[in-house]
């Protein structure tokens, strides 16, 4: 029989795109691709209230059941998504066969410190996009990874749309650069997301 498999992406704020499926033989995996609340074709987009993290973990088991699913064969989440794929499996484990986990981040300290750090971590390996992040949020440097964390989201939340949209990209810029290896990724004016080779 055909397994359902829902890919859970990053961010959060990220989006699904169509090669996201191709993780899945459509032979044997009936795909769902879940642009969660606020993100990519779920509207409104950009919104921030009343999206948590157990938000999402219900909006995940509300489409299951919209779907008419009896169980998940696989939850495939990467970054942000193994975030959200553990939370609902916890929640639910009998609605979940399995879990496919990359990259794995549960903003936990070490790993804040680690993507957040400015000195240490993702922005010694990514230098030019860490200065790119932090001085798209207007950060000086030596500040602290939670003055970063916090200009980010005085940004994100802005009532200036030009601003939010500033903030999104260089989050996902900085995202992009630390989750991949190889091969150079950077948004259009559009937001979308142009790869090439280094």
């Amino acid at each position: 029989s055909v397994w359902v498999a829902l890919f859970l992406h990053g961010g959060p704020g990220a989006s699904c795109f169509p090669r996201h499926a191709q993780f899945f033989n459509p032979n044997f995996y009936r795909i769902v691709l879940f642009d969660q609340r606020g993100s990519g074709s779920s509207t409104p987009r950009g919104e921030v209230q009343n999206n948590t993290l157990l938000h999402l973990v219900q909006d995940c088991e509300t489409l299951r059941q919209h779907l008419s699913i009896d169980q998940w064969g696989v939850l495939l989440g990467g970054s942000w998504g193994s975030t959200l794929a553990i939370a609902y499996a916890q929640e639910y484990p009998s609605k979940v066969q399995s879990l496919l986990l990359r990259g794995v981040c549960l903003m936990r300290p070490p790993e804040i410190d680690w993507l957040f750090g400015g000195t240490t971590g993702a922005a010694l390996q990514h230098r030019e996009a860490w200065t790119n992040f932090s001085e798209a949020v207007n950060m000086l440097p030596g500040t602290s990874r939670r003055q970063v964390l916090h200009a980010y989201y005085d940004r994100l939340l802005s009532n200036d749309s030009e601003v939010r949209l500033m903030a999104a990209q260089s989050w996902m810029r900085w995202e992009m650069s630390v989750s991949s290896s190889g091969g150079t990724r950077e948004l259009d004016e559009a937001g979308v997301v142009l790869v090439g080779k280094s």
